[in-house]
């Protein structure tokens, strides 16, 4: 039997692609070690519970009309695509933002929490 090979889901994809700028700017900032990977995984964590907030999926029911050629279904079809990845990408940039701002509040509470505790 040949083994099963998982891929990330979506949002663990998109998480690998911003990690490595994450942690890079966490460790340039915090020499704290406990508190830099305190601050990865609570951000971590804030993207992909956010993130999966989301349904990403939908569907599109175009009936088409009578006597439409396969190049006008194509067309139709390749410009719904491009209009679906351009709203993804605009859904992108709140989302981001929302989960940075998180990010810095969970900053500032853990730094104050690790000041009262000393």
């Amino acid at each position: 039997m040949a083994d099963i090979v998982q891929f990330p889901v979506k949002p663990e994809r998109e998480w690998l692609k911003i990690e490595p700028k994450i942690n890079k700017a966490i460790d340039q900032y915090y020499s704290d070690p406990a508190i830099a990977e305190s601050l990865k995984t609570s951000i971590k964590e804030t993207f992909l519970e956010k993130y999966n907030q989301f349904d990403w999926t939908f569907k599109v029911d175009l009936p088409c009309p009578p006597g439409i050629t396969q190049a006008e279904i194509d067309a139709m079809y390749k410009a719904i695509n491009a209009a679906t990845h351009d709203l993804i990408r605009q859904l992108n940039k709140p989302i981001g933002q929302l989960i940075a701002e998180n990010a810095i509040l969970k900053t500032r509470l853990l730094l104050f929490e690790k000041n009262i505790k000393k």
